[in-house]
């Protein structure tokens, strides 16, 4: 199943939550930064402290002082490399791929990528949607949660997935055309 909610990563109740940051750790976007204040300074230290992310990586950590079990962070840019869709969907699928690794059958994740300078939030959805399709697909138990506190993320959100969707519903228009 995948949920669209109006909520702020830092609030949601999940097992784990994706976290999109940089290479070296920081956070991409003020709901990524609340997510890791709310979480801790400690926490964030111990991060850093691991070393720098390749682009399109992915590593679980515990969640410091955040509702949920296990963060998931996600590299989708560095330095060297701004996002683009290419990182995003490497970096969910991964993401993903360790949750499946874990056990874990229930996340939490934004739109990864959008904000200003970086992906317009359909293009976000598309490089995020196979990824995101798969993983709830993969079980009855599987729940994906996408949050978008931004009106306009979550309506671009809301064509793409439903409200709430099942795995194999295609996007309503005007997302792309399913083959």
């Amino acid at each position: 199943m995948i949920e669209i909610l109006e909520v702020e990563l830092a609030d949601v109740s999940a097992a784990a939550v994706l976290r999109p940051v940089s290479g070296d750790w920081s956070a991409v976007s003020p709901a990524t930064r609340r997510l890791e204040l709310a979480a801790g300074t400690e926490w964030a230290d111990r991060c850093r402290a691991l070393g720098d992310l390749p682009v399109g990586s992915a590593v679980i950590t515990d969640a410091g002082g955040l509702g949920a079990e296990f963060v998931i962070h996600v590299a989708i840019r560095s330095p060297e490399e701004s996002v683009n869709a290419r990182s995003v969907r490497r970096g969910v699928t991964n993401g993903l791929r360790r949750a499946e690794e874990w056990g874990i059958t229930e996340v939490a994740l934004p739109l990864m990528g959008t904000g200003p300078g970086n992906l317009e939030p359909d293009t976000a959805c598309e490089a995020m949607d196979e990824a995101l399709r798969s993983f709830a697909g993969a079980s009855e138990e599987a729940r994906v949660v996408v949050c978008c506190p931004d009106p306009f993320e979550l309506e671009t959100a809301r064509r793409w997935w439903g409200d709430t969707a099942v795995p194999s519903a295609s996007p309503v228009s005007p997302g792309p055309s399913v083959s």
